[in-house]
């Protein structure tokens, strides 16, 4: 997923609605395809607007005083949407106050692990994923190759 994502980025795109619905595999796994772009934008083209599905969406995307970043956004979904597919749930409905799985997150750096089958590095990748401050988030690349070098995922 994250290579796909890397793909997209290559070429300026920023998806802005991954989620598993858009997202196509081959039956052993190896293929994997981006689908659906219609809320993506190119680099070219300024985009002050946020788009995309309420859960996957980054802090940054719903409060109108943080900076929005959409190749963020895209690593942010990725981390979700793997949270998802691995345990059928989601962290939180949407990454606001008014949440109470965001507000665990935020306030319980266990919150994660007891939460979903994940291992303490891949735990520890994700906390910071999904930090609410976007210039404290890892990159595409740092993503992709903290995965790549994971021993337990």
């Amino acid at each position: 997923l994250v290579d796909a994502v890397r793909y997209c980025y290559q070429r300026g795109i920023h998806h802005r609605d991954l989620k598993p619905d858009n997202i196509l595999s081959s039956a052993d796994g190896t293929d994997i395809r981006i689908a659906d772009f219609g809320t993506a934008v190119d680099d070219d083209l300024p985009s002050s607007s946020a788009g995309g599905t309420r859960t996957y969406m980054t802090p940054d995307m719903t409060h109108p005083a943080l900076t929005y970043e959409p190749f963020q956004s895209d690593v942010w979904a990725c981390c979700i949407t793997s949270l998802n597919m691995r345990s059928g749930s989601f962290p939180w409905r949407k990454a606001v106050s008014s949440d109470d799985g965001w507000n665990a997150f935020i306030t319980d750096d266990n919150y994660l692990r007891s939460k979903f089958p994940i291992s303490d590095p891949l735990n520890d990748l994700f906390e910071r994923c999904f930090r609410p401050v976007v210039s404290t988030r890892p990159t595409l690349l740092q993503l992709r190759f903290e995965i790549a070098n994971m021993q337990d995922l």
